[in-house]
């Protein structure tokens, strides 16, 4: 496995592995939108996040093929007036093709995130995850991630 910098002629498989993200999402939140529909503007979005706030996109790639990413870039850690605002890194997608997950690619992603974060500095790394998505929560604790907080929504009709 080799783990690179996002290069431009990786965003068709990029735009694939997001597909895979929205669909994976809208399978236990059903508010989420169509992959399909979303992911131009979600990565015009994505692309300009990581440039203003010096985020990157690796690549990970099995005998020379696109097996996955990861996105992150640097923001406040801000409750408002709870807490003092803190820079962290915060992680906004992970993906990796069906075939090629449990071979630890997903884990190597995030050792290089953390470089990324003790390079800069950082003392924490942040993402989101929703509550139904059983699979990654269990991976995100047992590389360390803990519950911070739980944010609630109630649908009215």
């Amino acid at each position: 496995m080799k783990i690179r910098n996002y290069k431009s002629e990786d965003f068709q498989t990029l735009r694939d592995l997001m597909i895979i993200v929205q669909e994976a999402e809208r399978s236990v939140e059903p508010t989420r939108q169509v992959g399909e529909q979303i992911v131009d503007k979600y990565l015009e979005f994505l692309f300009k996040e990581n440039k203003k706030n010096k985020g990157k996109i690796l690549i990970a790639e099995v005998n020379g093929k696109i097996a996955a990413f990861i996105a992150f870039r640097i923001e406040d850690l801000d409750f408002e007036l709870i807490s003092k605002p803190i820079k962290c890194l915060y992680i906004s997608d992970i993906a990796v093709f069906e075939k090629y997950r449990r071979h630890g690619i997903a884990k190597a992603l995030f050792e290089q995130a953390e470089t990324y974060a003790k390079e800069k500095k950082l003392k924490f790394i942040r993402l989101s995850v929703l509550p139904k998505n059983n699979p990654a929560r269990e991976l995100y604790s047992r590389i360390g991630f803990r519950e911070f907080q739980i944010e609630m929504v109630k649908e009215l009709k």
